[in-house]
């Protein structure tokens, strides 16, 4: 899928998850779909041992390392966006050593390598491989489907994004069954909106 517009920023960080998250108050790297992860001494090889059990929304079952795999290889093909033109010069090898171990391959060290992957506002999010296989990369980018404690119900373009909660989900159990982000970009607009 292409990389997320305005509109499905909301949909990208509620539907889908990444290998890794930031502690939102210590801004630390914290397991996520990676229960664990390590660095080889020369800082080129990342290995990521993929949480057991977690589910895609649907009927597309448990997310593994293929689909870890896949949706990164997605990634690296995308357009030119700084980070993924970085990191297309600097990955040189994922490959799936178990259907839960994914192993990554550097050029050579690189910093910020956990930031720039686990962000899912430049698409690194982990997606059904397949879903993708079964309905294609537009219609997968139209109707996304992940691992996400909401899932897609409708996105009305300029207008609005509908999730709904996902019941039992593996990390977390949403406060609210349905989700509607309302878009408005006029601040006059927006402004009265919330007082009204």
């Amino acid at each position: 899928p292409d990389n997320p517009t305005t509109d499905f920023q909301t949909v990208w960080n509620n539907v889908y998850e990444t290998l890794v998250k930031l502690d939102p108050k210590t801004r630390a790297h914290i397991p996520n779909i990676a229960e664990s992860w390590a660095v080889s001494s020369d800082g080129k090889t990342w290995t990521f041992r993929i949480r057991k059990g977690v589910q895609f929304q649907g009927e597309y079952g448990e997310l593994t390392a293929d689909d870890v795999k896949f949706s990164l290889d997605l990634f690296l093909k995308m357009g030119n966006h700084p980070i993924v033109f970085d990191l297309k010069q600097r990955v040189t090898e994922i490959k799936v050593t178990d259907p839960y171990t994914v192993q990554i391959t550097l050029a050579s060290p690189y910093v910020t390598f956990l930031n720039d992957t686990s962000s899912t506002q430049f698409g690194t999010g982990i997606y059904s491989k397949k879903y993708v296989d079964s309905v294609g990369q537009e219609a997968a980018a139209r109707k996304p489907i992940g691992s996400g404690p909401f899932k897609f119900v409708e996105h009305k373009k300029g207008s609005s994004v509908t999730l709904e909660a996902v019941p039992q989900h593996w990390r977390l159990l949403p406060d609210y069954q349905t989700l509607n982000v309302r878009l408005i970009p006029e601040p006059a607009t927006r402004l009265a909106a919330l007082l009204s």
